[in-house]
């Protein structure tokens, strides 16, 4: 009897390994940039693997929403020159997880001043911009300032678009136009590409898995996305598994 339930501790191991392994491999294709800002020297884990052209000043590791952050100061930026950041396009989904952050500065940002994407905090507020041929419009909302994780997620979906934090949709605005390709450059951290705005400050405050997929993530997959991060107890990583398991 002992033998039988070894072996089975034993299968149910290797079938939860394959699961994690599988689940963990089966990357987003529409995934273009993932940072975990894991160690001093970070790497894109997308399926794009994006060169990352200069690292201002490499930040301090700190405790972050999962593994290490980045503790950015103002010196402090990633910047990115990549044709992948040059391309029109008509969706895409912005997150990333920020503690402490200063009340102004630019978290990323693309394009220039006639077509561009960026993400700011402006007077406590973040604020989601596009510009398109010169026509910009922007969202706004106020961000959570008490030295918790937060989650800043933008959507971009065929001209609406959505501001969320923490999960909560926060302001909506449709009947965008579409993001023209442009030729500048992608900054996280500081501008690069000239098209936030007239938003200057550079990014102060800890940030955490960083990520921008060029398709429009649905509510529930953004739900999806958060609870995948937030922290849980072996045993309740693990009844997850075996629920993910049987229901597959």
């Amino acid at each position: 009897m002992k033998t039988m339930v070894q072996y089975f501790l034993m299968l149910m191991s290797l079938i939860i390994a394959s699961y994690l392994v599988n689940t963990a491999t089966a990357a987003d294709k529409s995934e273009v940039l993932y940072l975990t800002f894991d160690d001093d020297k970070p790497k894109d884990l997308s399926p794009n693997k994006t060169p990352l052209a200069n690292i201002l000043k490499r930040a301090k590791l700190v405790k972050g929403v999962v593994g290490k952050a980045w503790l950015f100061d103002n010196n402090t930026a990633v910047l990115i020159d990549h044709q992948t950041f040059n391309t029109a396009f008509q969706e895409s989904t912005f997150s990333v997880w920020l503690k402490e952050p200063g009340k102004e500065g630019i978290l990323y940002e693309e394009g220039g001043g006639t077509n561009g994407y960026a993400v700011t905090l402006v007077g406590g507020k973040v604020e989601f911009a596009t510009r398109d041929s010169g026509n910009q419009t922007t969202i706004k909302a106020r961000y959570p300032f008490d030295g918790k994780w937060h989650v800043v997620i933008t959507v971009f979906d065929q001209g609406t678009m959505q501001l969320y934090i923490d999960g909560a949709l926060e302001k909506e605005e449709s009947r965008v136009a579409g993001i023209g390709g442009h030729g500048n450059e992608m900054g996280i951290g500081q501008v690069n590409g000239g098209s936030a705005g007239g938003v200057a400050p550079k990014f102060t405050g800890v940030m955490d898995e960083f990520r921008i997929t060029r398709r429009a993530r649905t509510e529930k997959e953004i739900q999806e996305m958060i609870k995948d991060l937030l922290p849980v107890t072996p045993k309740s990583r693990l009844t997850t598994v075996w629920a993910r398991i049987r229901s597959s």
